[in-house]
């Protein structure tokens, strides 16, 4: 699906490109891109709500894994 040419240039040099089945797969790409484009707005809202469940879950691990002293990993249940 891809072809590997390499050049014995100084410094060597290698390209890649689809090769004709790979070009076979343009058409899925292209919708692929398209759906990317159609649905990038609630992707990315539903990256940002998990990153932001994620840093509330670290932050509570955080703060139960310390004692009233603050030290870390001490009182842990």
């Amino acid at each position: 699906m891809i072809e590997r040419t390499y050049h014995p240039d100084i410094p060597p040099r290698v390209e890649y490109a689809l090769s004709d089945l790979g070009r076979t797969l343009t058409p899925v790409f292209q919708t692929l891109t398209a759906w990317g484009e159609e649905h990038l707005a609630g992707v990315e809202a539903a990256r940002r709500h998990t990153v932001g469940r994620r840093r509330r879950a670290c932050e509570s691990a955080s703060e139960s894994s310390q004692n009233s002293a603050g030290i870390p990993g001490v009182g842990m249940r």
